[in-house]
């Protein structure tokens, strides 16, 4: 995660005050361990400069690496929404930065003094493949933005519908920086999110240097790209039609994935029991159902009598299977399967602009 100490706190820093010390001392050792980036000004480093003597030899290493790498830790900053910023005291606070629209934690330089503080960022999601996942969304969007790749991150596994009471249990008890991302689990545009997704949003807590995102679709599964489970389901016949099914909504209904629940599919409407979503999907039913009818209807009973499945899944395990296949794929791979769908590159960025954020990091120096 970007730590920027502005001109205001340089200022203020007590270089006999112990704790000023230790705290700016982590700050650095973060960047030499290759947990967080540093970005601070030359009015700051001329400061640190005059009491060298205060600081540890690898310490101020670390201070003049940090300073050398500064464009890269800017361009980085540059492009992330969230920071932190240190102040000189107070409470942690979340604040919007009117002027550039980031987020901003505002968080007291005492608060590093402890080193928990400034270990690799907590990463919690609904399970660890999840995670695996998110890392390839936060490589496009450096990629696209032409920044470092490089993120850092310890991943905490929530258990699916307990992630709500990991994310606050975790922000009672640990100090570093914690994000947390689950899905919202729709299934249609006019119902409400998930519980997981509701616990989650009302336990982040504003005085707590912590984060979430709930993405835009039902599940993770949602935001597979086609291409991909082509891939993964090529020599499986009986997959064949729910791939068809899903080329044909890629192709003219992209938006219509985010509420599919992607291992089961979707029932025929009369077996859907909440009404938004069965109305929704009577809708979408009409609407796809008039495109290639034989890649729908596979009883071919008449309209009226048809009780076939909406849409097929693809099955359990599904992201261990997606995982595996992406681990093997190529850049270059990866970002054409991503591109054939405009819709789920937007939301790939939008998810991987957050964990960049919270979670992107220098490469670990070594100044031995």
């Amino acid at each position: 995660m970007i730590i920027a100490i502005g001109d205001g706190v340089a200022d203020l820093i007590d270089f006999n005050n112990k704790i000023h010390i230790n705290a700016v001392s982590n700050i650095f050792i973060s960047y030499r361990e290759g947990k967080h980036y540093v970005i601070f000004s030359r009015k700051l480093l001329n400061f640190l400069n005059e009491n060298s003597d205060k600081f540890n030899s690898m310490v101020f290493a670390s201070i003049k690496r940090s300073a050398s790498d500064s464009l890269i830790a800017n361009k980085c900053f540059s492009v992330c929404n969230t920071y932190i910023s240190i102040v000189l005291d107070g409470e942690i606070e979340k604040v919007k930065h009117h002027s550039n629209g980031k987020n901003v934690v505002k968080v007291p330089l005492s608060y590093f003094d402890d080193s928990q503080a400034i270990q690799k960022s907590i990463f919690i999601t609904e399970n660890s493949y999840d995670a695996e996942f998110y890392k390839y969304t936060s490589y496009l969007f450096s990629e696209v933005n032409d920044v470092p790749v490089n993120i850092c991150f310890q991943n905490v596994p929530g258990g699916g519908d307990t992630t709500g009471d990991v994310f606050e249990s975790s922000q009672r008890n640990e100090k570093n920086p914690i994000f947390c991302m689950v899905d919202n689990d729709k299934l249609a545009p006019a119902v409400s999110i998930g519980k997981t997704a509701t616990k989650v949003m009302q336990s982040c807590n504003d005085r707590k240097l912590s984060g979430c995102k709930v993405i835009d679709a039902h599940s993770i599964e949602s935001l597979i790209p086609n291409a991909i489970y082509k891939m993964i389901f090529q020599d499986d016949v009986n997959k064949q039609k729910a791939l068809n099914q899903y080329s044909l909504i890629e192709d003219n209904w992209p938006d219509l994935k985010r509420y599919i629940k992607v291992r089961e599919g979707v029932p025929h409407p009369k077996r859907i029991g909440k009404p938004a979503v069965k109305s929704f999907w009577e809708e979408k039913r009409e609407t796809i159902f008039s495109v290639q009818k034989d890649m729908w209807c596979f009883c071919q009973e008449g309209k009226d009598l048809c009780e076939c499945q909406t849409v097929y899944g693809l099955g359990d395990s599904l992201m261990k299977k997606v995982v595996a296949k992406m681990n093997s794929m190529s850049e270059g791979e990866r970002r054409g399967a991503v591109e054939s769908c405009a819709t789920i590159k937007g939301i790939w960025m939008d998810i991987g602009a957050e964990l960049y954020a919270w979670c992107c990091a220098p490469s670990r120096i070594n100044l031995n």
